[in-house]
């Protein structure tokens, strides 16, 4: 995936303007940066939910992007059928769906009306309506925020299981830098809508190589 030019803009506030970006699959990038930095507005912009101003996010043919929002939804239904919302009832589907059932721990809530979840047992749900279906690039934007943690590191465990069986690219939005050392490949780090650095996650969070990404790291720590 090669983005370029990619400018977003809201009256006359820039939220992002990316010269160039190049992505690759198989690779996790978990991409950082204060609140407003446009890490959001990157995800949605990768996932088709917002048209740029101006620029491209230049995926190919036959990609796919399965794209989990910051904010979990819901729909009417039990939560297994809100989990295949994400596939097609194929006898494969419905197998991969109660596998990941299982592995974020819902199994007891799966044929209970999905609007009744709680806001992490919805997350995970939500978690699950993304990895259910076959994809060639992932999207999460704070995929794990709600979640405590033993199901946040399952629901890791899960994103690289992901990458590995698919050879899929993931893009993991996060606010945790030990996050992003244990799952991510890549680090993808903005400040004010611009891509500052990017490189491997261990070699720039223990030698940042601009002002920017030491001034981070100082406040929020490894």
């Amino acid at each position: 995936m090669r983005i370029r030019n990619l400018i977003v803009r809201y009256g006359a506030t820039t939220a992002l303007d990316i010269g160039e970006l190049t992505l690759k699959r198989g690779v996790c990038y978990a991409v950082i940066g204060a609140n407003g930095c446009g890490k959001s507005t990157l995800a949605r912009c990768i996932a088709g939910v917002i048209k740029p101003t101006s620029g491209e996010v230049g995926l190919q043919p036959d990609d796919k992007v399965r794209y989990m929002p910051q904010r979990s939804y819901a729909f009417y239904g039990s939560t297994l059928s809100n989990v295949m919302l994400g596939v097609n009832a194929t006898a494969h589907g419905k197998e991969r769906a109660r596998m990941l059932i299982d592995a974020l721990n819902l199994t007891t809530v799966a044929r209970q009306g999905a609007k009744q979840l709680s806001g992490g047992q919805t997350a995970r749900m939500a978690l699950a309506r993304t990895l259910v279906g076959q994809g060639t690039w992932l999207v999460l934007d704070e995929p794990t925020a709600a979640l405590d943690s033993g199901s946040m590191l399952a629901a890791e465990g899960l994103i690289r299981s992901y990458r590995d069986e698919f050879d899929a690219g993931v893009i993991l939005i996060t606010h945790s830098l030990k996050q992003a050392k244990r799952v991510s490949d890549q680090l993808v780090f903005m400040e004010n809508g611009h891509v500052v650095e990017q490189g491997e996650t261990k070699r720039l969070i223990d030698d940042p190589q601009t002002p920017a990404l030491t001034r981070f790291l100082e406040l929020f720590g490894a």
